[in-house]
């Protein structure tokens, strides 16, 4: 993956080439990156529930946040900052935290500042407490480990931190390699989450049920209520309709369901959030992610896009897509070659 890294209001794009890092433009980073930005922050919280310890984040940032917990620790940003120019954020500071060795039991280390040289002309540095915590970041101007040692009592002091030790992670040549280490295993990276589909639900289709189902309640309770056998019989009758009505309403939400996964999830009954994850890691740029069922397809090309004066997509960027592995339970399943071979469809299942 590439490397965004945020210089005075501005983003510099880097690429592993080697072991080294080389420069590249926004435009030709991939779907993922890795980011190093002050907003992204580490914490350890083992004894507070979710909700407190997502106030506690806010309390630091100042301002709405996304966090993701993993056990004891907690990574957030600022909401704002949950993407970048689309793409997915990685941000390098669990990878810093984990580069970094772990105090033993209850034992405390001493504070850290952390260091990466980019390249020949900046570094980013990170605060690291007693505790692990990794604080906001800095990116300086550096071309010796000299400079590293005259900036990191200012990243000290501006994180109120003593008793430091400057730790260099990766020189130029070595920051490629230090960066691609982690993408050995990328399902147990930190990534931040994207708006879920169902922030756009049309609310009154969900409410369309439960006022169908609602009638049909009310038409029982009205039966209980009738006395004699004519009375009785005409109730049943009303219910039978209304459920013969209830089964032509859910016909229809079940239409609705099967093109809007939002409402699936609005009722429970399909896991959403397990499967917009699984085709957010699927999903390569020019292509279209679809869910059927216990199934996942993303296609690449077609015959609308080869009447539109298309090109056929490359055996490369088929390589692309199967070089990626979705998360547990999917699993790949089938790759389909499209008519007049438009494009390829990947299917994967669970």
């Amino acid at each position: 993956m590439d490397l965004i890294v945020s210089l005075e209001g501005e983003w510099r794009v880097f690429r592993v080439d080697g072991t080294r890092l080389k420069r590249i433009e926004m435009e030709e980073a991939g779907p993922k990156v890795w980011r190093i930005a002050p907003g992204d922050r580490s914490y350890r919280l083992p004894k507070l529930s979710a909700a407190r310890a997502n106030k506690e984040v806010m309390r630091d940032l100042g301002s709405r946040v996304i966090s993701v917990r993993r056990g004891e620790w907690v990574y957030g940003c600022p909401e704002s900052d949950r993407e970048t120019h689309g793409r997915i954020i990685y941000p390098v500071t669990a990878n810093v935290q984990a580069s970094l060795p772990a105090p033993a039991g209850e034992a405390r280390r001493a504070p850290v500042i952390a260091a990466i040289r980019l390249d020949e002309m900046i570094a980013a540095m990170w605060p690291v407490a007693a505790d692990g915590a990794v604080g906001a970041c800095r990116v300086v101007a550096a071309d010796s480990d000299a400079d590293l040692e005259m900036a990191a009592p200012d990243v000290a002091a501006k994180n109120r931190i003593e008793g430091y030790r400057l730790v260099v992670l990766a020189g130029p040549d070595q920051a490629g390699a230090w960066l691609a280490q982690w993408e050995s295993d990328l399902k147990r990276a930190i990534s931040y989450p994207r708006p879920g589909e169902w922030h756009g639900v049309q609310a009154w289709r969900i409410a369309a049920a439960g006022a169908a189902m609602s009638w049909v309640a009310a038409g029982i309770s009205l039966a209980a209520m009738l006395h004699g056998e004519y009375a009785l019989h005409e109730a049943h009758t009303e219910v039978k309709n209304a459920r013969m009505a209830l089964a032509r309403s859910l016909g229809s939400i079940g239409a609705f369901d099967r093109d809007h996964v939002a409402v699936l999830s609005a009722r429970r009954s399909f896991p959403l959030a397990g499967s917009i994850d699984a085709a957010r890691v699927v999903w390569y740029p020019g292509t279209t992610v679809a869910m059927h069922g216990r199934t996942l397809s993303v296609t690449l090309g077609g015959a609308i896009d080869r009447a539109q004066g298309a090109p056929l997509p490359s055996p490369a960027a088929l390589s692309a897509m199967l070089a990626t592995t979705p998360p547990a339970p999917w699993h790949f399943k089938d790759i389909r070659i499209l008519p007049q071979g438009s494009g390829y469809e990947v299917i994967y299942g669970r």
